[in-house]
């Protein structure tokens, strides 16, 4: 997973990448900010993309969207919780 800005100034520009490690599948989208919020939906459409919730997630420079700690905090709570319903739907299904 990793970030880069296409647009500086004003209204800047970014694009969230990231890929399965068990695949070459790919996805990208583009968003307007960094923040914790967008990172977090990011993930979740991404997620939904690929059909499921990895194990884990590997970033690539990081600091680029994420600053605190309890940011960093946040966003491994959403994922998380994403996680686990994901889990659960799985084995409600089954």
């Amino acid at each position: 997973m990793g970030w880069a800005r296409f647009r500086k100034g004003v209204n800047p520009q970014y694009a969230f990448c990231t890929m399965p490690g068990f695949s070459r599948a790919s996805y990208a989208e583009f968003v307007r900010n960094v923040k914790v919020q967008t990172l977090a939906a990011c993930h979740e459409r991404a997620f939904e993309a690929f059909g499921g919730v990895p194990k884990g997630v590997l970033y690539g420079l990081l600091q680029a969207g994420i600053r605190t700690d309890s940011s960093s905090h946040a966003v491994r709570t959403i994922l998380t919780r994403k996680s686990s319903s994901a889990a659960n739907s799985r084995s409600a299904a089954g």
